[in-house]
């Protein structure tokens, strides 16, 4: 058995990765008998969707990845039968050949020109296409690679070229192939420590760049109907989140623990007769939702007072010297830094771009409040205590009467008394793909 890998067909124009591979599993699929004696190959029903490191520099506008497995003719007998999979596999990248140029090239040319973002600075690149087939499975070293950080292409060619000259395999790519990066992390992840699944129904060609008809009053219901499903709306700003708002070919999308309640929810949504028909769905097994690009835990007192800036996003400083950001998105995350003060001390998650040297933040705990928040006591006739110096005792100005050395603490503020000691995450449409809701995966959990 063997693996194939694609990724960066698409722009931002329109296009989709996932789209152009789930034709092209297709049409493999359709290719050949998996019932009788002649089949060539067998495609595997549980695809793979990887995202990969949120700031690559050349990250496609999803950053996802796909990959499938694929069974050669042979490799099933109980007696392997060397030429028969090599037979198998000849025909097989034969149709690769053909689907490379008339598929995957065509989407590419069709929708990766590199059109200007309006809400991304960062320069936007072609399409880059990279196609890989691995006559064997990898380790996850390559995905762990891809996923917490930038991995060149140069480093990704030389490991490939290593696989194939070991054990078989070859590479397909366009404008210098990029999208290897991507075809071999995916290859590279196996989902066992966890993963999540998507179904994603696609659109009628003819209805590509138009506004998508979903019935909301669905997507409402979908998470009581279908518990095992999440991310489906933001309550705090009453939207969909299961269509994306692009000119992409993806109808939409539903996020859920098991492969069942992901197909189950996704028919039940094609059913209505309000929402707009799908030309076709498909279900994958991903890495949404795992946090697997989150590695480190940060925590310590800050050094001061948030330093808000121009935009409401907030900067914390840690005793460290490390700093990290909540964007005025990050929802509560961002509310509750706005009344920290200096010596409170935090906890939490985050990831640092290249090239910089602050945290954005995707966790947050406000831990505990900083001594400098505690009082003197109040004396019995309403007047506050006050200090006359070092090992001395407390003085009332007003009645003159004396108490012990000691602090009381002060009541937090009555917005931020109910947060304290409780993990805070930004709102759903303000989180990544790779960011496990509290829900499913608790930041206090291994």
């Amino acid at each position: 058995m063997g693996w194939l890998g694609l990724d960066d067909t698409d722009g931002l124009s329109g296009g989709c990765t996932t789209h152009t591979f789930h034709k092209l599993i297709s049409l493999l699929a359709k290719d050949t008998n998996a019932i009788g004696e002649d089949w060539k190959w067998r495609v595997s029903t549980n695809p793979r969707l990887v995202r990969l490191w949120p700031f690559a520099e050349r990250r496609t506008r999803g950053n996802a990845a796909v990959a499938c497995e694929i069974i050669l003719f042979g490799e099933e007998d109980d007696v392997i039968d060397e030429g028969r999979i090599d037979e198998s596999e000849t025909a097989l990248l034969k149709r690769l050949d053909e689907l490379w140029a008339e598929l995957v090239l065509a989407d590419a040319e069709r929708h990766g020109s590199a059109s200007e973002s309006h809400h991304d600075q960062r320069q936007q690149s072609e399409a880059s296409p990279g196609m890989v087939w691995l006559k064997q499975d990898i380790d996850n070293k390559i995905y762990t690679m891809a996923v917490r950080g930038e991995v060149k292409l140069t480093e990704i060619m030389e490991f490939v070229d290593d696989k194939i000259n070991a054990s078989g395999g070859k590479v397909w790519k366009d404008n210098d192939g990029h999208g290897c990066i991507g075809a071999l992390a995916a290859i590279s992840w196996n989902g066992l420590i966890d993963h999540t699944w998507e179904a994603i129904a696609y659109r009628l060609e003819k209805n590509i760049g138009t506004l998508r008809f979903i019935n909301n009053q669905k997507v409402i219901q979908l998470t009581t109907k279908y518990p095992d499903t999440f991310v489906n709306r933001d309550p705090t700003i009453d939207r969909s989140l299961i269509s994306p708002r692009t000119p992409c070919p993806v109808l939409f999308g539903i996020r859920a623990e098991t492969r069942d309640a992901a197909e189950s929810a996704a028919h039940w949504l094609l059913k209505d007769r309000n929402s707009e028909n799908a030309s076709s769905m498909r279900v994958w097994q991903t890495n949404q939702a795992t946090n697997d690009h989150l590695f480190h835990r940060y925590k310590g007192d800050l050094v001061e007072k948030p330093q808000i800036i121009k935009g409401g996003h907030a900067i914390i400083e840690l005793e460290n010297g490390l700093k990290a950001i909540a964007f005025s998105q990050s929802g509560d995350i961002n509310r509750v830094i706005q009344m920290l003060l200096s010596g409170d001390e935090v906890e939490f998650y985050g990831i640092i771009p290249k090239g910089e040297n602050i945290v954005h933040l995707e966790r947050f705990i406000f831990k505990a409040p900083s001594p400098k928040r505690h009082l003197r006591p109040l004396c019995d006739c309403g007047s506050r205590f006050t200090s006359k110096g070092k090992g001395q005792q407390l003085k009332c100005p007003n009645c003159k009467e004396k108490t012990f050395d000691h602090w009381v603490e002060s009541p937090l503020p009555a917005q931020l008394a109910p947060l304290l000691g409780v993990w805070l995450e930004p709102p759903a449409s303000a989180r990544r793909h790779l960011a496990a809701p509290l829900s499913r995966l608790h930041p206090d959990l291994p």
